[in-house]
């Protein structure tokens, strides 16, 4: 019989002490987001020209249809204020796919989130990734971005 070891979540905080380490990982291994997203993403880098309340981590552009993807990652537990920085930050930039990362998001603001995907329609596409970080036994732990 094969020997299995034991997945085992651990906190992303301990992994990236901000979200700055987690943008710069993140844009040194784009193909992650990329893959979650089903999208090839090109010109991804931060995105230094706005104040920081409007300032998304990443700014990109999709491969396939041209369109801005505006990346905000959120470590910390998210409150009202970095709902509406989401939100402004999509505006400053015009972005038609938003992508929030997140280590995991109230049911209330969720709601709020699928309600906007379906009065936007094909506008303005909102996504939640839930970044999460494991490792099996005593091994170097694994970034995995989930849709949530």
């Amino acid at each position: 019989m094969t020997t299995q070891g034991n997945l085992k979540e651990i906190d992303s905080k301990d992994i990236f002490k901000s979200n700055i380490e987690a943008r710069e990982w993140l844009l040194e291994n784009i193909n992650t987001l990329e893959e979650t997203l089903n999208d090839e993403l090109v010109n991804a880098d931060h995105y230094k020209i706005l104040t920081d309340e409007l300032r998304p981590d990443i700014l990109a552009e999709s491969d396939k249809s041209h369109n801005k993807v505006s990346v905000k990652i959120q470590l910390n537990d998210i409150t009202d204020e970095d709902f509406k920085n989401l939100l402004a930050s999509a505006t400053a930039t015009n972005a038609n796919k938003v992508v929030w990362i997140v280590n995991k998001i109230d049911d209330k603001t969720r709601a709020i989130l699928d309600w906007m995907n379906v009065r936007c329609e094909w506008k303005t596409q909102f996504i939640v990734l839930k970044l999460g970080v494991y490792t099996i036994d005593n091994s170097m732990p694994a970034v995995s971005l989930t849709r949530i």
